[in-house]
């Protein structure tokens, strides 16, 4: 598609193809990105709530994205709402009930991931809340090309920057935004990785 878009550029004369190329670019990654963590989160939920175990039985993270709902309701009702669902929480670990997991709403949040663009820093809160195995971003490579395209992405899609100042200096040349889209696609590989090998081996059980 890319191609397509470049040959278009030359045949209709377009000066700033690369630029546009490269921004339409980072702003598609970063969706098809966002979208494979959300999906690996909401397949890991389905898989747990369809193991047959209980709450109580589930690592602590687990046990408080079962009562997200609770202490979202709690937040903003009376001092006794807010106890007892203080009080459900503490008793967590002996709950017998079925869990029920956190799915994406209309807006695309879901916990633990939020709704904003991805970042190191939420790739991280995956890794505390499940207690994956390993590191959440092993290579310094990947952490770098995700933080930049966040950036880029940002700059561009909130028009924070105009296009040909997001998309200047050495790292946001054609070559490097390449680059870092491949950065990008094995860290979503690691992630895919990690989270089969986790719901295989029944890691989320305490």
């Amino acid at each position: 598609m890319v191609a397509d878009v470049l040959q278009l550029g030359k045949v209709a004369g377009w000066k700033s193809v690369s630029r546009d190329v490269r921004a339409g670019a980072v702003v598609m990654a970063m969706a098809e990105f966002e979208c494979l963590i959300k999906t690996c989160v909401e397949e890991v939920n389905s898989a747990i709530e369809q193991s047959g175990h209980a709450v109580g039985a589930l690592r602590l993270g687990l046990r408080m994205l079962h009562l997200d709902s609770r202490f979202a309701s709690a937040s903003s009702s009376s001092l006794e709402k807010v106890w007892e669902s203080r009080l459900q929480v503490a008793d967590a670990h002996n709950s017998g009930d079925v869990p029920a997991l956190p799915r994406a709403d209309s807006r695309g949040f879901i916990q633990p991931l939020g709704s904003s663009t991805p970042k190191p820093a939420m790739i991280a809160r995956l890794w505390l809340v499940y207690e994956l195995p390993g590191s959440p971003i092993p290579k310094l490579s990947w952490r770098r090309a995700l933080g930049e395209l966040a950036e880029i992405r940002n700059d561009v899609a909130h028009a924070r920057l105009p296009l040909n100042l997001a998309l200047n200096g050495p790292d946001r040349s054609a070559d490097a935004v390449a680059a870092f889209v491949l950065e990008l696609r094995d860290l979503g590989r690691h992630i895919v990785e990690s989270v089969t090998a986790y719901v295989d081996g029944n890691s989320y059980l305490a």
